[in-house]
């Protein structure tokens, strides 16, 4: 009996190597340098390509950046030149304002000036005749004048009168033989005369007065029926 199991335990023992010769052989050997060449440079590759990767979002994040600065480089300059502008437009319209009241001043003062002064030019063409008929009224109270030679005098004054009027472009109204128009002249009264059509200025009992064209007094006439 003890030799049974004696042989039994010796057959599974040969079972045993045999197996594991059999395993043994059949595994391929492993090159552990070869590994760890691959274990080492995989994770170079992969830092490197990280890297890499890294440095262009970095990259990118910089041209953002660069960007958006310039951007905000070229809003402020934008609106500083605009404030420039401003400025100089509201520095610009004060002046213009202080140069329009000067001009409104200056013509407000030299209106003022011609009110004054305007009738100088017509007082100076009168004067003349004033001297004249002062001495005329002087010379009519000598008892050495004439009546005729005072006639003479004030006739003398009269031309000098019209002669003034005509420097200031002011001419009389022509009535002597005229028709009646109501344009220039102004009827008074009618009267009935012989040989005379109607509707005929018969008298002149006024002068009217033209200034350049215009009627500043129209003549006062009787008109005939």
């Amino acid at each position: 009996m003890e030799a049974f199991f004696m042989t039994a335990t010796q057959k599974n023992n040969d079972i045993t190597q045999e197996t594991t010769q059999d395993e043994s052989v059949d595994v391929e050997p492993v090159d552990l340098d070869a590994l760890k060449q691959k274990s080492t440079k995989k994770p170079k590759k992969n830092a490197k390509q990280n890297r890499s990767n890294s440095n262009q979002e970095v990259s990118q994040l910089q041209e953002q950046l660069d960007r958006v600065i310039n951007e905000r480089d070229a809003l402020v300059a934008q609106s500083q030149a605009d404030q420039d502008a401003a400025q100089a437009g509201k520095e610009e319209a004060l002046r213009y304002m202080a140069e329009l009241e000067n001009f409104k001043r200056r013509k407000n003062q030299e209106v003022d000036t011609f009110k004054k002064f305007a009738a100088e030019n017509v007082v100076k063409e009168f004067l003349p005749v004033c001297d004249n008929f002062a001495l005329a009224s002087s010379h009519a109270k000598s008892s050495d004048q004439s009546p005729e030679d005072v006639i003479k005098g004030f006739m003398l004054i009269q031309q000098q009168l019209d002669s003034a009027l005509a420097k200031l472009d002011v001419v009389s109204i022509e009535t002597k033989d005229k028709p009646f128009d109501p344009n220039f002249h102004q009827a008074i009264s009618q009267q009935s005369q012989e040989g005379v059509d109607p509707n005929m200025i018969v008298q002149e009992v006024q002068k009217g007065y033209l200034l350049n064209g215009k009627v500043i007094r129209p003549s006062m006439v009787i008109v005939s029926t």
